[in-house]
């Protein structure tokens, strides 16, 4: 909300958007795959550390440069 009500309202269907997906993934056996194939379950969570390390990075840069 600090950013606006266009930003959060982005946020909102984002993270419904997410919940759209993951749900029918993981009711057709998305997590069965997973548990039959651990080097792919560390590859996703792998890729999903350095997402987020990434979006930590971007929002530390905007910061300092509001300096």
């Amino acid at each position: 909300m600090t950013q606006g009500f266009r930003t959060a309202w982005y946020s909102v269907l984002g993270t419904f958007s997410a919940g759209a997906v993951q749900i029918p993934l993981v009711v057709l056996g998305l997590a069965a795959v997973f548990k039959q194939s651990p080097a792919l379950f560390m590859a996703v969570k792998l890729a999903g550390a350095v997402y987020l390390a990434y979006l930590g990075i971007k929002a530390l840069m905007r910061c300092r440069s509001r300096r």
